[in-house]
C-alpha cells in the first residue's frame, strides 16, 4: 500500500488513539468530556457548513469542496492502518499518563 493511501487513517487512527482514554476516564471522574467531544464535532460540521454556504458565492470553494468528498473512498484496506494508529497513540497517551503519575505519586 502506498504512504498516499494510509495517512489519513493512520493519523485519524493516531487522533481517536489520544482522545478515547481521556474520554472514558473522564467520564469516570465525573467529568463531561464525552459531551465536550459530540460538541466540538458538532461545531466543526456547523462551521464546515457556514464556509461552504457563504465561501461557495464568492469562489470556486463548493467545487473544491466536492472534489474533496468524491476523493475520500473509504476502503477496508484503511481499516489496518488505522488500528495500528488507534495503537500508537493509545500507547502514547498511557505512556506520558503513567509518566506523569509516577512524578506525583
Amino acid at each position: 500500500m502506498r504512504w498516499k493511501t494510509i495517512r489519513m487513517p493512520l493519523g485519524m487512527g493516531i487522533m481517536m488513539g489520544l482522545m478515547l482514554p481521556w474520554m472514558l476516564h473522564g467520564g469516570a471522574a465525573g467529568e463531561s468530556l464525552g459531551l465536550g467531544f459530540v460538541l466540538a464535532h458538532i461545531a466543526i460540521i456547523a462551521g464546515a457548513l457556514l464556509v461552504l454556504a457563504f465561501g461557495a458565492r464568492r469562489s470556486n470553494w463548493g467545487q473544491k469542496l466536492a472534489s474533496l468528498l468524491t476523493m475520500h473512498r473509504p476502503q477496508r484496506a484503511h481499516f489496518a492502518p488505522a488500528l495500528a494508529g488507534l495503537a500508537v497513540g493509545w500507547a502514547a497517551n498511557c505512556g506520558l499518563c503513567l509518566a506523569f503519575y509516577a512524578e506525583v505519586i
